[in-house]
This record gives C-alpha cells, structure tokens and sequence, in this order.
C-alpha cells in the first residue's frame, strides 16, 4: 500500500470533475513515481477533498496540456469535508513526520505534483483513516516532570532544556504511557539545523533577518514557556518552518536572486490572478488596488510586478531584482504630501557656516527622477535596436489620502497611455519641458474603509483601472494557521463576520484576512480580537452598540458599550468561554 498527497491546482478544475491529472506521458517527474494502484489523497486550495486510486495512464484531451495528451486517471474511493491539509492532513498519527510531510506537501516543489506519505506499521487502510478522532498533539515544552501535557498516542514533544539557554534536547514521541525518542524527525531537525541554535539565538536572526512570521512564532514561543512551560504548536509545517530548520537567512540580490524565504516556499495557487492583473499594466500603466483594510494589497503589488517582468521583461527578472536595481520606488499619500515632493519644488538648505544662512535649491521629487531615469532606458533603445529597455515602477500607498488633484498637477493629463511620451509640458519651477516615459508604470492602493472609490475624484477614475482586492479566507487554510488551539476556526469566524458587515454596513467595511495570519496561540488570538478587530469594529459602528453586538454577539459588549474580557481559563466543556463565544459567532 503506498499513499501520496496530490497537488491539484485551483487553475483547473476540470482535473477535479474529470479525476485525472495531465502532465504528458508515464515516466514524467510530475507523477512522483505514482502507479496504478496506489492511493491519492487529493489536495485542492488547501483542503483534502478526496482519496483517489491511481487507475491508468492513457491518452486524453484535456485543457491542462492541450499539446501533450498523456494524463493518469484515477477512481474516486471516498470524499471529504473540512479537511485540511496543514491542521487534519499533517497531524494523523500514522503518518511519518518527515521531510515530505512537514515541507513539501504544503511548499511549491519544482517538477513535482505528488508527494509519498510514508505511515506507520499499524496504518488503516486509506479508505478507513479517518482524521479528525485521530489527530496528535504537538508541544514545545521544558525539561520538567512537573508540566502535565496530558499527552495522548502519538503527540510530540520538542524538548527545551531551561528557560536560560533555551535549547532542544531532542524531539519526542507518545508511545505506550511515555515519551521517546522520535528518530525521524529529530535526525530530521538536526540535518537541517546542524548549528543547532537555541530559541534565543533564533529569534535574534529573526530580528535582524526581518523574517517577521518567524519572529513572531519565536516571541509567542519564548513567552509561552515563560508563563506556562510548554505552548502548543498548531501543525509540523509551522513548527519546522519556524523552530527546526533553524536559520534561513536571505541575501539580497545582487544578479539573479532568489525570492525572501517567507515567500518562496508558498505554492502560489494566486500566480494566475497576479498575473492577470501584471497584464493589465500593457492595457493601462496607471493601476489602482482597492479593497478593505488587510487584504493584501500592498503584497498584491510585489506579485504583479513580478509577474510583469517574468512576462514581459526577462523570464530571469523579478520584483526583487529590480527593486536591487532601483527601479521600483515606494511612497505613502498623506494630507500633507504635496507636488514638490512627488515632481520637482524648490527646497530650503542650511549652510554649514557659523551663521547658518539659509539658502533655496530647485530638487527633483521622487516621480520626476524616477522618470528621468526611465527616459535613459528609452534613449538607450533608441541607440541600439536589439536593447530592451527595462520597466520602472512606482507604488503608491494610500493613494486616496493624498489630494490626487495638487500632488500630480499637470502630469494628471501626461500619465495617460496615448499622452506617454507624445505630450509635453513646461514644469513651473524649473521651467523645463517634461513628459512621463511609457515605460514608467504607477500601481496604487487605496482603502476603501477610509474613502469608498465612488468619492474619487473623475479626472483620477478616468486614467487608473481599478481591481478589487477583498477577504479570502481560503488564504488562511491555504498558508496558515486557520484553527487555533482545535477550537475556533479563523476562516469560519472571518466569513461570518464579514458576512454580518456586509448587512449592517457596506462591502468596503470587511475585514481582511490579514488580521487573522500569524496567529499563533490561544493567547495571539485573544490579543488580536480585543486590540485589533474590535477596536477595528468600534471605529466603523460607533456609538451603535446595537450593530456591534449584531456583529460579534452580546458576550464582548455590556449594555453601555464597553469592552468585556472573556476568561481563557478552561470550562466545563474543556474549552474557555472566550473560545465558546468566538464559536457562537460562526455556529
């Protein structure tokens, strides 16, 4: 019996309704190595929706490959609903916790669709596993008999030696009343850690690396144990990722660089939506990304421009090469942004004598010199047919705060795609003439909690496109942690939250699924809901009490308004009623 976890990409569906997977002919390192015979457990946007049986390799036409025909179909032996990879999938406790089941089947493996499960002796057969009674704990605890895990069959254990040096001593398993040594993954962690650093020393790196996930699961970590001596961990993919495999640290590109570490392993199923919106920049070079406060517009950015010029510059480019090469510049709108900052003003400079007199010099804003640099690429072209001349970019954050009209002034006319390169104008201050490259491309964000799109002013709709980013909780299941201490679920409280705001209020109010990453612990989540979503709901409903606890219910609000903190201590169902009422909102 052999088991492998299918990687199905939410870009075609017809693989799931038709129950193949097209990656040409047998033989082909798609397929992992699958035979007829062997048994899939489908993974599809984060969730494990089915077991398949590997049936034959055959010839059929199929959207995937349209040029290539070779597919291997399977037969459906079962289905499942709500499981999920990182939570349910990774943590059955006769699945081997090695490399393949605590990395590679949630990370983007080149050339590779399947993933061998290896499982213990005592297995069920696929069709009998059944996840969800059957799951294992994961701990992170001191080196102390007093500390009760209450552990069950095959929880883990990762051992820390004290609070001083905070130190593994090696990773463990439950098995027949105690805990031992569990051999494949801890020769796992220390092939992969050989420096083996202490958790101290890790999360130093993480500060200076700016790995903020990490750090964050490093700090939660160091104050668990401090309080309690253990924290519970949510899956092995977090655990590996930001305590085993120690230290990655990134370097920036000086030539063809690798993507931040944060970043790389993500099995991007987005590549596509980023990549129709890179596309858009061909049919306008003026783009704005509007949505609600944390649905990742600001990363959205990154991702186009990285698609852009994967697609249309150099297959070896990237967001971070070209950002190594200045090409890409990064500003936030605020009230008080103004014209000679973003195109060209005259500017006080103090001189360095004992009288200090103060002099005035014309400078260039940050958009006029980002322009002139781009010209040079063009002027290049001109002199050599065969040079391709690179794209500039300039992100603007916030682009609603600022007051479009005055920061832009003339150029609100010259960043039209016919106007690029063809119309001119005399700038005041230096009294030269200026036109915007075509090779110059503006990406904008905008919050529409701040400012709804339809208050924008014309003359800026008329030269942007706009696309909406909104909450996708699938994101959650997909590259998170989405249940929290295997009670409340993220994605389903998100939704109905979100769902509530949208009947009380407008679409441009939701909240994104931003605020619910990197949550880490019962105690992350606690902080998260009364410091940041709550505060969050106060500000868009206030003084409606009424609305706020059609929201959230009438646990978190007294009748005056006011916040009440809910115990985290355990009840008599096992769980804390901070945990139960954060259930009532989506049950």
């Amino acid at each position: 019996m052999r088991l492998f976890l299918g990687k199905f990409s939410n870009k075609y569906p017809e693989q799931i309704e038709k129950k193949y997977y097209s990656a040409q002919e047998k033989g082909n390192p798609w397929y992992g190595g699958v035979e007829p015979g062997d048994y899939v457990f489908v993974n599809y946007v984060g969730k494990i929706i089915a077991l398949w049986k590997a049936k034959e390799y055959t010839n059929m036409k199929n959207s995937v490959n349209p040029k290539h025909d070779g597919v291997l179909i399977f037969d459906e032996i079962k289905t499942y609903n709500d499981i999920s990879l990182t939570n349910d999938f990774t943590r059955y406790k006769h699945f081997v916790h090695n490399l393949d089941l605590v990395n590679k089947v949630s990370k983007s493996t080149k050339n590779l669709g399947f993933i061998p499960i290896k499982t213990t002796d005592n297995c069920p057969m696929p069709e009998d596993i059944d996840f969800k009674n059957n799951f294992i704990n994961i701990y992170i605890s001191l080196d102390d008999d007093t500390i009760d895990l209450n552990p069950k069959e095959g929880d883990i254990r990762v051992l820390i030696n004290d609070l001083n040096e905070m130190k593994i001593v090696e990773i463990q398993k439950y098995s027949n009343g105690k805990f031992d040594l569990y051999k494949d993954f801890n020769d796992l962690y220390i092939e992969k850690s050989p420096e083996r650093y202490t958790i101290k020393e890790l999360n130093a790196y993480a500060l200076e690396d700016n790995a903020t996930q990490k750090r964050n699961f490093l700090l939660t970590l160091i104050d668990e144990l401090e309080k309690n001596g253990f924290m519970k961990v949510s899956n092995p993919i977090s655990l590996y990722d930001n305590l085993l495999v120690g230290r990655k640290k990134y370097i920036p590109p000086k030539v063809s660089p690798p993507p931040p570490p944060e970043q790389e392993d993500l099995d991007d199923e987005n590549s596509e939506q980023y990549a129709e919106y890179a596309g858009l920049l061909n049919f306008n070079p003026n783009l704005i990304l509007y949505g609600p406060p944390g649905t990742g517009k600001t990363y959205a950015t990154r991702k186009i421009i990285d698609n852009f010029e994967k697609k249309y510059f150099s297959e070896n480019s990237s967001y971070s090469l070209a950002e190594a090469e200045n090409r890409v510049r990064t500003i936030t709108f605020h009230q008080s942004y103004s014209y000679e900052e973003f195109i060209e003003g005259i500017r006080p400079i103090l001189s360095n004598d004992e009288i200090g007199k103060i002099g005035y010099k014309l400078e260039n804003g940050i958009f006029k010199d980002l322009c002139i640099k781009a010209e040079k690429e063009l002027i290049n072209k001109e002199n050599n047919s065969k040079y391709i001349d690179k794209p500039y970019y300039i992100i603007i954050d916030e682009i609603n705060r600022g007051n479009i009209s005055k920061i832009f002034g003339e150029l609100i006319t010259l960043i039209e795609q016919d106007k690029r390169g063809n119309l001119k104008t005399i700038l005041p201050y230096s009294k030269k003439e200026f036109t915007v490259p075509s090779n110059v491309y503006i990406i904008g964000t905008m919050n529409t909690a701040d400012r709804s799109i339809a208050a924008i002013d014309t003359a800026l709709r008329r030269r942007f496109t706009f696309v909406e980013i909104g909450p996708d909780s699938s994101i959650l299941s997909q590259y998170d942690n989405h249940i929290v201490n295997d009670t409340v679920d993220l994605c389903k409280l998100m939704d109905a939250i979100n769902d509530r705001i949208l009947e009380k209020f407008d679409r441009d109010h939701r909240i994104g699924h931003a605020y619910f990453m990197g949550i880490e612990s019962l105690n992350n989540l606690y902080q998260t809901w009364y410091y940041k979503i709550l505060p969050l709901l106060g500000e868009y409903f206030y003084n409606d009490i009424e609305s706020l606890t059609a929201i959230v219910g009438e646990s978190f609000y007294d009748k005056n308004g006011n916040v009440q903190y809910l115990s985290l201590s355990k009840g008599d169902k096992g769980i804390s009623n901070f945990e139960q009422k954060l259930i009532d909102i989506y049950e």
